[in-house]
């Protein structure tokens, strides 16, 4: 059975959300782990700026993408 037409364009908005939030994620880990490479991916939570910073990014993120997803609804 064939999609109906524009089924392919429901995926656009998951990906962009799904890029949104995991996107400063994604860049902070890449920034704490850069300097050394012992360091592990949980290590990144040790560090206080680090921590406050990856928090901030997920917080705003994930009300960028609910205010975008509510003000798109209607």
């Amino acid at each position: 059975m064939k999609a109906p037409f524009g089924a392919g364009w429901l995926a656009f908005p998951g990906l962009f959300l799904g890029l949104m939030l995991a996107a400063p994620v994604l860049r902070l880990l890449h920034e704490g782990v850069a300097g050394e490479a012992s360091v592990q991916m949980l290590g990144v939570w040790t560090d206080p700026y680090l921590r406050w910073r990856l928090l901030w990014s997920l917080l705003q993120a994930g009300a960028t993408c609910v205010l975008a997803l509510a003000l798109g609804l209607p």
